[in-house]
């Protein structure tokens, strides 16, 4: 039978064990007189009814150590940020509006920083700050400006573009970019806590703010004033832009159609109508406001990315028509082709040169054309109807005749080319119609002539153990945008002598080389394009039968 265990005793009759908790429920190991269950019968010990001294410590290795280090430092920066959020959300839905607009600006700050990203994922706290965004939207000017720099701070990863397409991002997006600060001037708040809120909102996209890198990244000059429609608009363009990655380009093609859904196109060319007509009021009063032109020149590029091999999209805006007052000087409803072709003829006439934001919006609603017209016989035939032919032709003359052109003014000067070549590659009418205009005194044709010049050799490529310089690079950078230019309008000439002998005529009389030269220019731009792979088989293929025609094999 095995042995009793008895209860040590000190001195005085007191028992010098202390109470602790059994492993068998109902019972506890107490001092002398008393079992488990209070019975006061003492039980035979066992390693199951009582509780077995812990071994000693074992000392862990360095590598556990570490381990471990990391892992504490890890769970405690995650417990912060968890804890910062919540006490920052807990202020945004404060009574008093100072302490909501107080809080919104903290935690767009703490959104900003390098681990937001991950924390946020890692403590489930992404979907209650996209909430916060939400509901905070549209309460008033300083707490949509708010709203909007923390959506703008949520899509710089590409990993919450899936939370955006949500119906509740999209209706606050709406929101925000109709907002009445994309006017010419907004209305500065007279309130204390707005102008400070306002102030430290501007701050963070200043130089030494917390997001003075997407200053540049997106565009965002340090003379315009930050709104909340600029920066709803660059939301969306953070979210159309075309990634890398194959499974990035699925997440963004899927907000593309859910923006597109939502009636987005339509709302986005509403906002694009009222900013050209303030631009034009603008004008009209000697101001050159730089908000009005960069957010025209984001919501541009936006439609630029939602028409880019989406056939939905396009077929959205062609078939678009919405009332707009830039047209006629009075609301008319008219076609979105043809609202587009009065917004370039504005921004045409009114560019300068010296302002990077007029040549850029200029080039996005070119590229916006050139989608709507890429092997599209109905987008070419809107453009032809609504007089775009001459619109476009006068547009690139304008470019040509810049005096010192930038890379900016070179890339719109290819944009517009290309528009152009999309008109008359498969249209025989509008070859006739491009052919025969003249504009600022010249013969369109007669300037394409001068624009191809004599075919230069391509920019140079450097061997590796050569020296480059920042004047060679510079150089050959300048050689490139010219030779691109001179392909394009190679390639432009070479579909409008097709068919026409008075053309040909003409082309191989001013052309420098006469018609045998725009083969080389030909093969030298099919070469480029294969390269690049940036040129679909069927376009390529174009290419070649066209140089093949040039070289006499089926011209007659």
């Amino acid at each position: 039978m095995a042995p009793k265990r008895t209860v040590p005793r000190a001195e005085g009759g007191k028992s010098t064990l202390l109470r602790y908790a059994s492993p068998r429920r109902g019972k506890v190991a107490t001092t002398e007189g008393e079992t488990a269950d209070g019975s006061g019968e003492e039980e035979a010990w066992s390693p199951s009814t009582h509780l077995m001294p812990p071994p000693p410590p074992r000392r862990p290795s360095a590598k556990e150590a570490s381990t471990s280090l990391f892992e504490v430092q890890e769970t405690g920066e995650r417990n912060q940020f968890e804890d910062d959020v919540f006490y920052l959300l807990s202020g945004a839905h404060a009574a008093k509006p100072a302490v909501r607009r107080s809080s919104l600006v903290q935690l767009t700050a703490l959104c900003a920083t390098k681990k937001a990203g991950r924390m946020m994922r890692a403590t489930g706290t992404l979907e209650k700050v996209m909430d916060c965004a939400f509901e905070n939207g549209w309460n008033d000017e300083v707490m949509a400006l708010q709203a909007a720099a923390l959506l703008f701070v949520l899509a710089q990863d590409p990993a919450n573009v899936p939370k955006l397409s949500s119906n509740e991002a999209m209706t606050c997006l709406f929101e925000l970019f109709m907002q009445p600060a994309a006017g010419p001037q907004a209305k500065l708040l007279s309130d204390r806590n707005s102008r400070t809120v306002l102030e430290q909102t501007q701050k963070m996209f200043r130089v030494g703010g917390t997001l003075e890198n997407t200053l540049h990244q997106h565009g965002l000059v340090e003379e315009v004033r930050i709104s909340a429609p600029l920066l709803a608009v660059h939301v969306l363009e953070s979210c159309t832009h075309a990634p890398e990655s194959e499974s990035a380009l699925i997440v963004v093609e899927q907000f593309k159609a859910s923006f597109c859904q939502r009636d987005g196109l339509e709302a986005l060319v509403v906002l694009v109508d009222q900013l050209v007509q303030n631009l034009v009021a603008a004008k009209e009063g000697g101001e050159h406001p730089l908000q009005v032109l960069e957010c025209l020149m984001v919501s541009l590029q936006v439609l630029e990315n939602i028409t880019f091999s989406n056939e939905q999209g396009i077929r959205m805006l062609l078939s678009l028509e919405f009332d707009s007052s830039t047209s006629m000087g009075s609301l008319r409803r008219v076609p979105c082709v043809q609202a587009c072709l009065v917004w370039l003829r504005y921004l045409s006439t009114s560019i300068k040169e010296e302002c990077k934001l007029s040549v850029l919006a200029l080039k996005s609603i070119l590229a916006l054309l050139v989608n709507l017209t890429n092997g599209s016989e109905e987008g070419c035939r809107q453009v032809a109807r609504f007089d775009g032919l001459e619109t476009i032709g006068s547009t690139l003359m304008r470019l040509l005749e810049s005096s010192a052109p930038s890379e900016e003014v070179s890339d719109t000067t290819n944009m517009a080319l290309c528009l152009l070549i999309n008109l008359v590659e498969k249209d025989e009418e509008n070859r006739k119609t491009i052919a025969r205009l003249t504009l600022h005194g010249e013969p369109l044709v007669r300037r394409l002539c001068r624009l191809v010049g004599p075919t230069g050799p391509p920019p140079t490529e450097y061997e590796s153990e050569d020296e480059v310089t920042e004047e060679m690079l510079q150089k050959n950078e300048k050689d490139g945008m010219r030779a691109m230019a001179q392909t394009y309008a190679a390639l432009l000439l070479s579909f409008l002598v097709l068919g026409s002998a008075e053309v040909r005529q003409d082309v191989d009389i001013h052309l420098e080389g006469g018609l045998s030269s725009l083969p080389s220019l030909l093969h030298r731009l099919h070469q480029f394009h294969s390269s690049t792979h940036s040129m679909t088989a069927e376009n390529m293929t174009t290419i070649t039968d066209l140089i093949r025609t040039l070289q006499g094999q089926e011209l007659s």
